[in-house]
C-alpha cells in the first residue's frame, strides 16, 4: 500500500477547495483516492464542479474500467455500486439529481465540508495474461451455494448479519472467524436461505465426472482406434468403471424422432438413420466388451433428457399447422328433406351474404318508387364502408358483378393457395427420369408412358424442400374464414332447430314467423356482411317448396315457381346434367 500527503488539486480562484488525502494501489490492482470538499458557497453549482473536478482526476489515467464513488456523509447516502467509466456522464446526473432532491428538501444539509472514497479498477488491455480484474473482485464478493447455480449470497451480507443478527448463536471467536473463513461464510448463507424459505438442493451424487470441460473427454484405445466417452468415472470402492454417452437423435439415428429410411443431410457419407443408429449400438458393444467385467455404461437420448427437462411439455411435438384451420364443419346438411307444399303460413327462404347494392329497381323493395330511395341505399354503402362508390355509374350488370366477384374470391383464394402442388416433367432422356426418380428430394413418384420416345413423371416436393410462395399469405385467409364462420355461428345461433343446410356463407332455414326469423329479416342490408335473400334476388321467387339434401355441397330446392335449383359438387350443372339430376331421381336415390 502506498500512501501520500495532502495534494490540493483546486485553483485559488475556484469556489471550492479541492484536496486529495490519500491515494494508494490495492494488492489486486484497483486504486482507491480520499477527496475532501470544502465548499466557499453551498450552491449546487459549485458542488458539481468540484465533483467533475474530483472525477476527471481519478480517471485521467484510467479511461477504460470501472469507478465507484462513496461520500462519507451522514446524510448523503448512494448505493455502493461500481459503474463503467465510458457511463460516467449518466451516473453523474443521477447523483447530482439526488443532490438536488436533498438540497430542496426540509433536511438540514451541510456541504461545507465532504469526504469522498473514489475507486477504480482499470480494465487491463493486451495479450498473455491479462487479469480480469473485475471478474475477480466480483466472484470474491459473491458465496455461491453448491450444487445450485441459481442461489447466491453477497459477502458482505453474510458478514453484517452475522455481526448484528446472529450475535446470540456466534461466540467472539466465531464472529472473527465469519469475517476470514469461506466455509463458514458459505455455511452462514445456506442458514440465512433456509431461515428466508429458499430451497436448497442437496447433493445427490459425491463423484467427480471426467467430461470435456473437466479433465477433457475420456480417451479409450481399442483395437489402434480412439473412442471418446461423454462421461467417465471410476468407483474405487466398487471397483466399477461407470461410462456415460448422451446421444443426440439426429446424429445418432433415434427410432423414437426419425425414420430408418431418412438421410441425415448432416453427415458427409449421407447415410440413413438406421445405419447411423447401428453404428451407434456398434460403438457401445465395443466399449463395453473392451471394459468388461466391471463396467457399466450410463446411456440416455436426446428427447428423452428433454422428456425429463420439460415433464409438463412433449419438446418434440411439430408445431401447429396453420392450415388445420381451414378444416371443419362449416357445411352440414341438418335435415335431409322437408316438403313444405302442403303448408300456407311456413316456407323458406335462402339467405346469403351480400356482395353490393342492387340498384335496378326490380331488386328494390316495394316502395322504391324512384332512383332517390336507391341513391340512399348507395350513400348508406358509401358512410359505412372504406371504399368510395360513384352514384352516377352504379347500375345492375350481372356479368360485371361476376368478375368481381370472381376477382375477389381469386384474391382469397390466392392467399390460402397450397405450395407444394404436383409438378409434371416430360422426359426424353433415361438420364432425365433417372435424374427425377432417384431424387431424395422428390415423394409420391409416379412415371407414366406416353410413347417410345416420351415419359410423363410427376412428383411432389418434400415438406423440407418446399420453397414458399412470396405472394402467399395463410393467415390473411385464416381471417376471411375465421370471421366468415363467426358471422354463420351468429345465424345458427338465433335460428336453432330451424335452420335445414348450411354453407359457408349461407343457410337455408323454415321461416315460421317467430321473433328470431324476424331478427334474420333486420340483418338484411346492401353493405359487406349483411344478408340477401338469393331466392328473390337469384331466382326471382318467393318460397321453397320442397327441399332434399344428400349431403354436404349435394342438395336441390323446388321453388314457389316450380323451378327446380340444383348443387352437387363434382358435376357442372349444364342444359343436359340437369336432365338427368331431378329432384325425384334424387329422392329415389336417398331414401
Amino acid at each position: 500500500m502506498e500512501a501520500k500527503k495532502d495534494k490540493i488539486l483546486s485553483k485559488r480562484g475556484d469556489s471550492y477547495k479541492l484536496v486529495l488525502t490519500k491515494e494508494y494501489k490495492h494488492k489486486a490492482s484497483i486504486y482507491v483516492f480520499n477527496y475532501k470538499i470544502s465548499l466557499k458557497d453551498e450552491k449546487q453549482e459549485t458542488f458539481t464542479n468540484a465533483f467533475d473536478h474530483m472525477v476527471d482526476y481519478s480517471i485521467k489515467d484510467y479511461p477504460n474500467g470501472r469507478i465507484k464513488i462513496v461520500p462519507i456523509h451522514e446524510i448523503i447516502i448512494t448505493k455502493h455500486k461500481s459503474w463503467p467509466i465510458r457511463t460516467y456522464n449518466t451516473v453523474k446526473k443521477l447523483f447530482m439529481d439526488q443532490m438536488e432532491r436533498l438540497l430542496n428538501s426540509a433536511e438540514e444539509l451541510n456541504l461545507e465540508e465532504v469526504i469522498f472514497e473514489v475507486t477504480i479498477i482499470p480494465n487491463k488491455r493486451g495479450k498473455g495474461k491479462a487479469l480480469k480484474i473485475l471478474d475477480v473482485i466480483n466472484k470474491r464478493s459473491i458465496i455461491q451455494i453448491k450444487n445450485d447455480d441459481t442461489i447466491c449470497l453477497s459477502r458482505a451480507i453474510v458478514t453484517s448479519l452475522a455481526s448484528n443478527k446472529l450475535l446470540e448463536n456466534f461466540t467472539n471467536s466465531q464472529l472473527k472467524h465469519i469475517k476470514e473463513g469461506r466455509p463458514l461464510q458459505k455455511r452462514v448463507a445456506e442458514d440465512l436461505h433456509e431461515q428466508s424459505g429458499v430451497e436448497i438442493k442437496k447433493e445427490e451424487y459425491n463423484i467427480m465426472i471426467q467430461h470435456a470441460k473437466r479433465g477433457g473427454e475420456k480417451k479409450l484405445f481399442i483395437n489402434n482406434k480412439c473412442y471418446k466417452v461423454d462421461g467417465y468415472y471410476y468407483d474405487r470402492e466398487n471397483k466399477m468403471r461407470n461410462v456415460y454417452e448422451f446421444f443426440g437423435c439426429y446424429w445418432h439415428g433415434c427410432t423414437k424422432c426419425y425414420s430408418p429410411e431418412e438421410i441425415c443431410k448432416k453427415d458427409r457419407n449421407k447415410k440413413t438413420m438406421k445405419e447411423l443408429y447401428d453404428q451407434t449400438k456398434e460403438r457401445l458393444k465395443t466399449i463395453e466388451d473392451y471394459l468388461k467385467p466391471n463396467v457399466k455404461i450410463h446411456t440416455i437420448w436426446e428427447c428423452e433428457f428433454d422428456q425429463q427437462k420439460y415433464p409438463e411439455v412433449d419438446p418434440h411435438l411439430k408445431p401447429i399447422d396453420k392450415r388445420d384451420a381451414f378444416y371443419g364443419g362449416r357445411t352440414e346438411t341438418i335435415q335431409l328433406y322437408n316438403n313444405l307444399s302442403d303448408l300456407k303460413d311456413t316456407f323458406m327462404k335462402y339467405k346469403q351474404e351480400a356482395s353490393g347494392c342492387k340498384c335496378d329497381p326490380k331488386y328494390c323493395k316495394n316502395d322504391c318508387k324512384n332512383d332517390k330511395e336507391c341513391k340512399t341505399k348507395i350513400q348508406y354503402i358509401i358512410d359505412n364502408t372504406a371504399y368510395d362508390l360513384d352514384i352516377d355509374k352504379v347500375k345492375y350488370n350481372s356479368g360485371l358483378r361476376f368478375i368481381a366477384k370472381i376477382c375477389l374470391n381469386n384474391l382469397w383464394g390466392h392467399f390460402g393457395m397450397r405450395d407444394n402442388f404436383t409438378q409434371k416433367e416430360y422426359c426424353f432422356t433415361l438420364e432425365h427420369i433417372t435424374k427425377i426418380v432417384f431424387n431424395e428430394k422428390y415423394k409420391d413418384i409416379s412415371t407414366m408412358i406416353l410413347d417410345e420416345d416420351i415419359v410423363l413423371t410427376e412428383y411432389k416436393n418434400k415438406e423440407e424442400y418446399s420453397k414458399p410462395n412470396p405472394s402467399v399469405n395463410v393467415y390473411i385467409a385464416l381471417f376471411t374464414t375465421a370471421h366468415a364462420r363467426l358471422k354463420l355461428y351468429e345465424l345458427l345461433d338465433i335460428l336453432q332447430e330451424r335452420v335445414l343446410y348450411m354453407d359457408t356463407d349461407s343457410c337455408i332455414y323454415n321461416d315460421d314467423g317467430s321473433e328470431a326469423c324476424k331478427k334474420i329479416e333486420s340483418m338484411m342490408g346492401n353493405k359487406l356482411g349483411d344478408l340477401t335473400d338469393e331466392i328473390v334476388s337469384k331466382h326471382n321467387a318467393n318460397h321453397i317448396k320442397q327441399f332434399i339434401s344428400a349431403g354436404p355441397k349435394d342438395y336441390s330446392m323446388k321453388l314457389d315457381t316450380e323451378k327446380l335449383v340444383s348443387c352437387c359438387k363434382g358435376f357442372r350443372l349444364n342444359a343436359e346434367v340437369e336432365k338427368k339430376i331431378t329432384l325425384d331421381k334424387k329422392n329415389k336415390n336417398s331414401y
